[in-house]
């Protein structure tokens, strides 16, 4: 339920109000099934490529409906007639002016005590620079871009709720598990697989068991690129058909480019960092597209390149969060759903401190980028040598993986 309040506030009409526990809401304005306005549906999930809301009728059946087309089950009228209230435990005007220095919490509150004040703080015009002022100090100025790019036309404390669910629908998305991939694949569209440039079957790890688990579908598909291509481009992403693991595995090359080993064979090591962290961004935001231009929004994905390649999993835990933190702001009503399988249990604490992090400055995170990356080079600078691992540290792994 916490998922669906979330999805009706971020991208739910402006004077939807709060979705009801019984997720119940009224359909209205509907011109292709006009027999259906006024029928009380149960509201199922948000469809991100459609831009709808998927609701179940009472007959059963689900349908698609725009979120103008959806209002609470008694009705939200735009302009109630106490709106011209006046009086109240304080004016107007000045309750507008003691809400700016109150707690958000605080401030609904106060509207609540009277009418009258509901109106000012709520509805007029004066109400709606408020919740503005109040989100811009909460979440930052980048929150009333989103929450309006998400739901267009959307003002006052419904904008205010938009952006607090964008940010909560970011956090539900994206599951950070512990297990072997091959465990974590139900349910998603697409699996990650690293791979080199050749799509080698090389090694051992998070490659061979996904190959192994697809099975004769996927290396058949495989075999025929092989045949056609002696390499992938650097840091590309290619799927292919899933066979028994999944509808699809995308094969990713993780093998590190030529430019990056030059950055490597510096001697600073705040270069050296800086340089995989703009690697391991690029290379799973890579991921992200092509998954999203495939026409599919849910992936199962390793921590890729801790295994042989042996890169710290903080360094792949930021570039992959970032890169889907950028995916998510250039599609805030169209997320992809990602799920970290974490074979290592040592990976797992990696990845949810960077998603706090990512959380806590969700719509600032230049923010959040300044923090993690002072904390790292004041680490890199007490380092000697590279930025890698030096120690085999897939002594535990299920395989050692070489590509991962």
């Amino acid at each position: 339920m916490a998922g669906l309040r979330a999805a009706w506030e971020a991208h739910g009409p402006g004077a939807g109000g709060v979705l009801p526990a019984s997720a119940q809401v009224q359909l209205h304005a509907l011109e292709a099934k006009p027999e259906l306005n006024g029928k009380v549906v149960t509201l199922v999930r948000w469809d991100g490529p459609s831009q709808r809301f998927i609701v179940a009728i009472q007959s059963g059946d689900r349908i698609k409906v725009r979120a103008s087309c959806l209002q609470g089950v008694r009705g939200y009228p735009l302009q109630p007639s106490w709106i011209n209230l006046e009086g109240g435990l304080m004016p107007a005007d000045l309750s507008a002016t003691v809400a700016l220095f109150l707690p958000t919490r605080a401030v609904a509150a106060l509207s609540g005590a009277a009418r009258a004040l509901r109106a000012e703080l709520w509805l007029r015009p004066g109400g709606q620079l408020l919740w503005e002022a109040l989100l811009v100090r909460s979440f930052g100025a980048p929150a009333v871009d989103m929450a309006r790019a998400a739901r267009p036309g959307v003002s006052g404390p419904a904008l205010f709720r938009g952006a607090r669910g964008l940010r909560q629908i970011f956090g539900q998305l994206l599951e950070v598990v512990r297990g072997g991939i091959q465990t974590q694949a139900t349910g998603v569209e697409v699996v990650a697989c690293p791979t080199v440039r050749s799509l080698a079957l090389g090694g051992r790890g998070a490659q061979v068991v996904i190959r192994q688990a697809a099975g004769p579908e996927l290396e058949e598909a495989i075999q025929a690129v092989m045949q056609l291509r002696s390499l992938l481009p650097e840091m590309s992403c290619t799927l292919f058909p899933g066979g028994a693991l999944a509808p699809h595995v995308a094969m990713v090359v993780t093998e590190p480019p030529e430019q990056l080993w030059g950055t490597l064979r510096r001697e600073d090591s705040s270069e050296q960092t800086q340089g995989i962290l703009s690697w391991l961004t690029r290379l799973h935001g890579n991921l992200f597209q092509a998954v999203r231009e495939g026409g599919f929004r849910s992936l199962a994905m390793p921590t890729l390149c801790t295994g042989g390649i042996g890169v710290p999993v903080h360094l792949v835990a930021i570039g992959a969060l970032r890169a889907l933190h950028r995916d998510f702001s250039k599609h805030p009503t169209d997320p992809i759903r990602v799920r970290v399988a974490c074979f290592e249990a040592g990976h797992v604490y990696p990845f949810n401190n960077i998603k706090d992090e990512i959380l806590a400055n969700f719509f600032l995170p230049e923010k959040a980028d300044e923090a993690i990356t002072a904390a790292l080079l004041d680490g890199a600078e007490r380092q000697d040598g590279s930025v890698f691992d030096d120690d085999d540290d897939n002594s535990n792994d299920e395989d050692d993986d070489d590509q991962r």
